[in-house]
């Protein structure tokens, strides 16, 4: 049986948000934990950078509130992929 299973892709259906650093990371999880939207911080997917860091992992459904927590927050994002 070796041949590749395929397993549900466990980031399908979310939005990945990358920041400058880390600190950003941990800022933004903060700021939507106190809004009470679904986020959680991640591993960068490999498939979005080879750097290493933290990215944020939040449902589509969210996209906007998320985003506008995030500006209200002025927290800078680098790059929001919808997978």
């Amino acid at each position: 049986m070796g041949g590749g299973s395929s397993r549900p892709d466990p980031l399908a259906g979310s939005v990945i948000f990358t920041f400058d650093s880390t600190h950003m990371a941990l800022k933004a999880e903060q700021v939507l934990k106190q809004a009470r939207l679904p986020a959680m911080l991640i591993p960068v997917p490999r498939r979005l950078s080879s750097l290493c860091g933290l990215a944020l992992k939040a449902e589509q459904a969210c996209l906007a509130a998320v985003q506008e927590e995030l500006e209200r927050a002025r927290i800078r994002v680098e790059s929001i992929h919808c997978l």
